[in-house]
């Protein structure tokens, strides 16, 4: 959608630095395969860095974040199917909080997730043996046909990057996004985005984009909504769109 759009995507490129100089962005960035290094200059910037925004305020920039950040992990189990419907699952638990079973490749199921407060490196995160045992108890508790940790084929881990806002335990933490902007003497502004998810990407970029709209002329109204993202473009129905795909492979239905 950037590139449609006239932007420019540059993968395993880390933004190494950012400062402000003379009423623009200076930004200096890397390839981390090949170590070529890269300067812009930028009328504003945005900081959507996910677990590294706070990161970024404090080596990048050399700027006082205006929020902290909780790093709250999710881990999943993935186990071979356990139940033949299409539908998923919404296990209620007795800490008040929910555990999914989502069908998932037709052979196997994926259930999650958990909320721990996480103070590792995002890049290493993984699952720990607490977790594990969680969701197979409150899966078990729910479904006669028993798992054991003989059953996961796999699992994997991520982190949210919510707004810090004291709550007491991960589940009462807000899962809003905050959006904070500065600028320099009316120039120069940084956007910066706390929390968010990807249910609520586009609501987050089309608030964004009014946030910077009184910097920059132009900017026009929100449009998102009624785009078609890449690849999502399918004319008639689903079973159709999957006949013309399997055509030219000659793979049986």
């Amino acid at each position: 959608m950037v590139v449609r759009k006239g932007g420019e995507v540059l993968t395993r490129t880390r933004a190494t630095s950012a400062r402000r100089e003379n009423g623009l962005w200076i930004v200096e960035a890397e390839d981390i395969d090949t170590g070529k290094k890269y300067s812009w200059q930028a009328r504003g910037l945005v900081n959507a860095t996910g677990p590294w925004v706070k990161q970024f305020f404090d080596d990048g920039m050399h700027l006082p974040s205006p929020y902290g950040i909780r790093l709250i992990k999710g881990s999943h189990i993935v186990v071979p199917r356990v139940h033949t419907q299409k539908q998923a699952y919404i296990l209620q638990n007795e800490d008040k909080r929910i555990v999914f079973v989502i069908p998932w490749m037709d052979e196997f199921s994926i259930i999650g997730t958990t909320d721990v407060e996480y103070k590792g490196d995002p890049k290493a995160v993984k699952i720990e043996e607490s977790e594990i045992n969680y969701l197979l108890n409150v899966y078990n508790t729910h479904f006669k046909k028993q798992l054991s940790r003989d059953d996961i084929v796999w699992t994997y881990s991520g982190v949210r990057p919510l707004c810090d806002d004291e709550s007491d335990s991960p589940q009462a933490i807000t899962r809003d996004y905050t959006l904070d902007i500065h600028d320099e003497n009316g120039k120069a502004p940084l956007l910066s985005v706390f929390g968010g998810k990807l249910t609520t990407y586009r609501k987050l970029a089309e608030h964004a984009l009014e946030k910077l709209t009184p910097y920059y002329q132009g900017i026009g109204p929100a449009w998102t909504k009624e785009s078609v993202l890449p690849g999502g473009a399918i004319e008639g129905d689903r079973d159709d769109y999957a006949a013309r795909l399997r055509r030219p492979l000659s793979v049986p239905d």
